[in-house]
């Protein structure tokens, strides 16, 4: 029995069920609240309280449950955290170490209910690491089997995606498989949405907010939103054509695949935009360059911000100001219909105020020590490698202990661990030699570019982003910008 040094202490019971899960049978949720409770009654324990995350995959620890008892666990409130078997709680072996060690830092002790191991132990935490290994393993396995099902389903044309905007899912009653029917109400409205875009020359925000102000809602029963708006422009199911694997999604991220490994069915459901109007809005989407602050040919683009909400303030279209058209400075929340106010600054006015105030701070120094970003940010990332690298080597040589593997076996694994680790920490020692903080001078760097007219717009933005960490913009310019210069000595 584990013991429990501070009766205050909350023991934690952390149930967790997946949608691909949910129809099997003895680990629904409802069991899992027996056993765990069951479980404490045994064991004399009282002060227990339920963490649930139903419906959420053990792929990564962004489970909302999850995250409020590790919360609770910072504020030292936990004694014992306590599941049915440990992969309710994660199938990735480096979140389980992770997890694990917070655990410790936080002076909280993890518990399986059916799975009899002692984590004080060295023997106790390979047993730990093992039954992550093969629950990771076990959860790869029913990502493959998943992947090669929906492929197969793809190929054959049956709908695996919730509906869009114009269309209703039903059930076919002779074969049972799912149907995309058109939502004839919905599919005026999104007619509408084409013509507006090709024919009315309206821009997303000024769609976005047509629609919200005729009371119509997207399919998940919310305002519309410019990006909303964007991207429903580029639905091809609207014509009739579903696409299938287009996405490659790898840890939260996603790009693009090759066209070759697409999964296209022509004729998927019933069109609702005629072929010729979807072209056009193709065209024109096409002919809509996305803003960037790489080759922006704005002064302060990705330094100045809105100091209501602190989103990045984005350039506006022109904007009449005393019978003239200026441009501006517009807060990006408001103006993606997102909420805040509208915020806003002459362009002209805030970029000649910021380089003057700058050009007057640097006159005022020799030099600037300036620490290299990239360079942190990137021997921070080889570091973490090869933790995980090192977290390997252990494993191996547990399980060559417990003669899981053989010395050849571990041997040869040794060897490639060793010459990731080797290459790693080589990468390590070029970056740290590189890393030393930067001189940068006034006088020779950076107030030329800033003072000279020959230089552009992006010339002189990147000397000021090596200076300004962000610009806060209030109450439509009424209120003097706040500048937060980066830390240079």
């Amino acid at each position: 029995m584990i013991n429990i040094n501070n009766s205050d202490k909350w023991i934690c019971c952390y149930c967790r069920v997946s949608t691909d899960e949910q129809a099997k049978e003895g680990i629904s949720i409802h069991e899992q609240q027996n056993r765990l409770q069951a479980y404490c009654v045994s064991q004399g324990w009282n002060n227990y309280k339920f963490y649930i995350d139903d419906g959420y995959s053990a792929k990564n620890t962004k489970r909302p449950q999850l995250q409020k008892l590790l919360n609770d666990c910072k504020q030292k409130n936990v004694s014992i955290v306590l599941v049915t078997k440990i992969d309710r709680f994660t199938r990735r072996l480096k979140d389980m170490l992770d997890l694990h060690k917070f655990l410790e830092d936080n002076d909280s002790s993890f518990c399986s209910a059916s799975e009899s191991f002692d984590t004080s132990t060295a023997v106790g935490r390979m047993m730990l690491q093992i039954l992550v290994m093969f629950a990771e393993f076990e959860r790869s396995r029913i990502s493959e089997r998943v992947t090669d099902n929906m492929v197969f389903n793809a190929q054959n044309g049956k709908v695996q995606q919730p509906p869009c905007f114009g269309y209703d899912l039903i059930k076919d009653e002779i074969n049972g498989e799912k149907l995309f029917i058109v939502n004839q109400e919905e599919a005026k409205w999104a007619i509408q949405i084409f013509k507006l875009f090709v024919e009315e020359n309206y821009g997303y925000m000024k769609i976005a907010k047509y629609l919200n102000k005729n009371n119509v809602k997207t399919k998940k029963n919310k305002e519309w939103s410019a990006p909303g708006v964007r991207a429903y422009l580029t639905n091809q199911l609207l014509t009739g054509v579903m696409t299938w694997n287009k996405r490659n999604t790898k840890d939260d991220k996603w790009k693009i695949r090759d066209e070759s490994e697409w999964i296209v069915n022509e004729d998927a459901c019933e069109a609702i935009i005629p072929i010729d109007l979807w072209q056009n809005a193709q065209f024109k989407l096409s002919q809509n360059q996305p803003r960037g602050t790489q080759n922006s040919p704005y002064l302060l683009t990705g330094m100045i911000r809105c100091g209501h909400c602190n989103s990045s303030m984005v350039s506006s279209r022109s904007h009449v100001y005393k019978g003239k058209h200026k441009h501006t400075y517009l807060c990006s929340k408001y103006r993606q219909g997102q909420g805040c106010i509208c915020n806003w600054i002459m362009m002209d006015e805030i970029d000649f105020l910021i380089l003057t105030k700058i050009i007057k701070t640097l006159k005022e120094k020799d030099a600037l020590k300036i620490k290299d970003i990239n360079t942190s940010i990137s021997i921070e990332s080889l570091e973490i490698k090869l933790n995980e690298i090192k977290k390997s080597i252990d494993i191996q040589l547990q399980l060559l202990e417990i003669e899981e593997i053989t010395l050849d076996e571990f041997r040869i694994a040794r060897q490639r661990i060793n010459k990731e680790k080797e290459k790693i920490e080589n990468q390590i020692k070029s970056a740290n030699l590189s890393k030393e903080t930067k001189i940068i001078s006034v006088y020779n760097d950076i107030l030329p570019i800033l003072q000279g007219e020959e230089y552009s717009k992006e010339q002189k933005r990147e000397e000021l982003k090596k200076i300004i960490d962000k610009i806060l913009i209030f109450d439509k310019g009424k209120t003097a910008p706040i500048i937060y210069l980066k830390e240079i000595e």
